[in-house]
């Protein structure tokens, strides 16, 4: 899977000389890796994954998937499959796969796993594809992560259970900020 940010991103983040690459493994291997699966905590999917599948019960209007998705690759129901606008609607945004058409929704055939989805999740390729907010908060990071490890031991000043979210103690407010400032809320024009 490809990362948010890249070896030469994170060098600028962290002010590393071009020609220090005693780091380069770490960065690599841990930090990069590290930082992408926060940012897409946030924001949800931003590096591109195809072949995601979903299987589930039918006998329901509609499957959720775990996540909003960009691309709809197959939908099978009982190990047929369906055609798109025929057979099912895809809505991106919410995640959600119909079963109908534009004219009228119906029930999936009813079964026990009998309904497969295979999607794309993620709206970039590549590190450069990301969005200039997503990449500067990534940095901001990954800078942060980096700095709290390069720091000494120092007693304990609170309590790990308070955290509420699986990476909220890794974002910085400005990281979170930049993260919020493109939502694909509906509203008015």
């Amino acid at each position: 899977m490809a990362d948010i940010l890249t070896l030469d991103d994170a060098r600028k983040a962290l002010r590393l000389a071009v020609a220090d690459t005693s780091n380069d493994t770490d960065l690599t291997e841990t930090y990069i890796p590290a930082v992408t699966p926060i940012v897409e905590d946030v924001v949800g999917p931003v590096m591109s994954r195809t072949g995601l599948t979903f299987t589930t019960d039918g006998g329901v209007v509609s499957i959720d998937l775990p996540t909003a998705f960009t691309a709809i690759t197959s939908v099978t129901e009982s190990g047929s499959a369906l055609t798109e606008g025929t057979d099912f609607v895809a809505d991106p945004k919410s995640g959600l796969v119909h079963r109908g058409s534009a004219a009228g929704r119906f029930l999936f055939a009813a079964g026990v796993r009998n309904v497969t989805v295979t999607y794309t999740v993620g709206y970039a390729a590549a590190a450069a594809n990301v969005l200039a907010n997503h990449r500067l908060a990534a940095r901001i990071i990954l800078r942060q992560m980096w700095q709290a490890d390069q720091q000494g031991a120092r007693p304990g000043l609170g309590s790990t259970d308070t955290e509420t979210t699986p990476s909220g103690f890794l974002i910085p407010r400005r990281a979170a900020e930049l993260l919020r400032s493109t939502p694909n809320l509906p509203g008015f024009a």
